[in-house]
């Protein structure tokens, strides 16, 4: 195996709408707000699952999306994507 850098740009190859909170230890926002879940392939051919930044009424299949890491509360790094502007 070798490590191989990845793009920070990718398509919308599929999406879902997240409509209610998760149950169990969900560590979110406390007032939580319905998100889009992508599947963002990137040019590379690799597809990855994460959700994309903005309102989920505005996602669509095929939507050019952009790498855009995030610090939560807890000083947890996750990351997401967001439209490209």
């Amino acid at each position: 195996m070798a490590p191989v850098r990845l793009s920070d740009r990718g398509t919308v190859w599929t999406y879902t709408v997240v409509r209610h909170r998760p149950p169990g230890d969900y560590r979110g926002p406390e007032n939580f707000e319905p998100f889009a879940l992508g599947l963002i392939e990137l040019p590379e051919g690799l597809r990855v699952v994460a959700p994309i930044e903005g309102d989920p009424a505005d996602v669509s299949i095929g939507l050019d999306v952009e790498f855009t890491p995030r610090l939560r509360p807890d000083d947890v790094v996750e990351f997401a994507y967001q439209p490209v502007k």
